[in-house]
């Protein structure tokens, strides 16, 4: 397992520029895409991070069916 890093980006009115994917065999939620640019591009986060907690909900054991955009985006 890499290191963990706490990545910190203002709500905007745009995306931030992420597409999620999970982990059948162990659960969590990764990220497949990072659109050039995109607040997620700025704030440094990369394809193949794993989310452990957006909006102080923790993601690092949900499969993507459990994330929905109103309980975390």
């Amino acid at each position: 397992m890499g290191c963990t890093r706490m990545i910190t980006a203002e709500l905007e009115s745009r995306p931030f520029g992420i597409d999620i994917e999970t982990s059948q065999m162990s659960g969590g939620i990764f990220v497949s895409i990072v659109e050039p640019g995109s607040i997620a591009a700025q704030s440094g986060v990369v394809v193949g991070d794993q989310l452990l907690e957006v909006r102080r909900v923790f993601v690092f054991i949900y499969f993507l069916e459990e994330i929905t955009y109103t309980n975390i985006y």
